[in-house]
């Protein structure tokens, strides 16, 4: 039986526990697994269409594949950005090759459980990097805090994220930004 579509607009709740959806996909853990019967990202994306609200950086790495879970949370991520946070699209890179296992760029990023998320930036062209002015250890100006620390809130939201890695200046100033917001 194929899996349910992703459709915008839909619960998340409902989507994550909707039946015929792949389970068990991911095996071990994100440092030293692999991953089976990947959830592709890209035809998600493809199935969405322009109003998806994300995109994938760099498809021809062929590193968009995840579980289920994982796949509906970017897509569900996607539409409330593109609702909530004017002007942004959520850019997603590496998250898994079909199979999983050991990946060229990172440690991690084995089973579909782990994802690269661009940072907010103004334009429709999210960085990846060079958030950092490490010479003088401290964030570019062109981040955009507010809104990074909103996506960032509303991932926690879920109850679907275990942990979230950025840079230690950007994790001193997220926390600012917090103590800012209350």
């Amino acid at each position: 039986v194929p899996p349910p579509t992703i459709s915008l607009g839909q619960n998340l709740e409902e989507l994550i526990q909707a039946p015929n959806r792949p389970v068990n996909q991911s095996i071990g853990r994100p440092d030293e697994g692999r991953l089976q019967k990947a959830t592709s990202l890209l035809s998600v994306l493809e199935n969405l269409g322009a109003a998806a609200g994300f995109q994938i950086l760099r498809p021809l790495n062929k590193r968009y594949f995840a579980t289920w879970d994982m796949a509906v949370l970017i897509a569900k991520m996607g539409e409330w950005v593109s609702q909530n946070i004017p002007g942004q699209t959520l850019s997603i890179g590496n998250i898994s090759s079909q199979k999983g296992g050991d990946q060229i760029a990172h440690v991690s990023h084995q089973n579909g459980l782990d994802v690269d998320i661009a940072y907010f930036t103004p334009g429709s062209k999210n960085n990846m990097e060079n958030v950092v002015d490490f010479k003088k250890n401290k964030i570019q100006k062109d981040f955009l805090m507010a809104d990074q620390w909103t996506l960032f809130k509303k991932l926690h939201s879920t109850g679907l994220i275990d942990l979230i890695i950025v840079d230690p200046v950007i994790k001193t100033a997220l926390c600012q930004q917090a103590a800012q917001a209350g």
